[in-house]
């Protein structure tokens, strides 16, 4: 039986999207000040004990990263800003990236640039990041801002298979009203390109592969990805490192 994740929506969302069928869920907040962001992680766990937390983060992107990662299972950058996809891709604690479609400004006649290019999606899938397809942008742009926003996600999707830059497919709810079914989730994906089967693995392999790297880093018997301590013998256990995963 396939096992269905949520990796971006909000924390108003989270019975909803068990309640649709996800078995998994990622709750992403925007990353504040550390003593306010510990305060809030630590609410939602008490509340919602069994999902994952991703800090969104959107400037100085490296420092910001290491910071949140502290306590968050997840660093998803917002790369909506014009030099975002750049800073993000370039960087080892990022593990997802989110909104590169979201920015306008880089939108030409006849050239739906998306945010994305092939140096960016090449440098993040060295790094393991992936693309988060952020459902709502899609449902919540109309007319020509939604015709936009397909053919930039579209392009960014041909970037990521051509790459081998992992594809995420979520729903972006805010609230419960926001929340799709994984199957009305996969039929959308069609329309923005996918083939089913790639979109059947946005929604359980790929995801997979985070919550996995989440749960590796806090496991204090793996030192860094790819390198597990079978026995300390007489060494005090050392803390995991957290940073720099590749």
């Amino acid at each position: 039986m396939k096992s269905f994740t949520d990796l971006y929506c909000g924390v108003e969302a989270v019975k909803e999207a068990y309640d649709a069928g996800y078995d998994k869920v990622c709750i992403a907040i925007p990353f504040s000040k550390n003593a306010l962001f510990d305060k809030e992680v630590k609410r939602i766990r008490s509340d919602h004990p069994d999902v994952m937390v991703g800090a969104v983060i959107s400037k100085d992107i490296q420092t910001t990263a290491k910071k949140a990662m502290t306590n968050a299972d997840l660093v998803i950058a917002d790369v909506s800003a014009s030099d975002g996809p750049r800073y993000a891709c370039e960087c080892w604690e990022v593990d997802l990236i989110v909104n590169p479609e979201r920015n306008e400004d880089r939108d030409k006649l006849y050239n739906p640039a998306s945010g994305l290019d092939m140096v960016c999606a090449s440098m993040a899938s060295e790094r393991g990041i992936g693309y988060i397809i952020n459902i709502a942008n899609v449902i919540g742009s109309r007319g020509i801002s939604r015709s936009r926003t397909i053919a930039r996600i579209s392009q960014n999707i041909k970037l990521c298979t051509k790459v081998g830059m992992p594809t995420i497919l979520t729903s972006g709810a805010v609230d419960g009203l926001g929340i799709r079914n994984p199957q009305d989730i996969i039929n959308l994906s069609l329309d923005l390109g996918m083939d089913e089967g790639n979109s059947q693995l946005s929604l359980t392999r790929h995801p997979s592969t985070y919550l996995k790297r989440a749960s590796d880093r806090k496991d204090p018997n793996i030192i860094t990805d790819g390198l597990r301590v079978l026995e300390w013998g007489g060494q005090n256990r050392k803390d995991n490192k957290k940073f720099g995963w590749y």
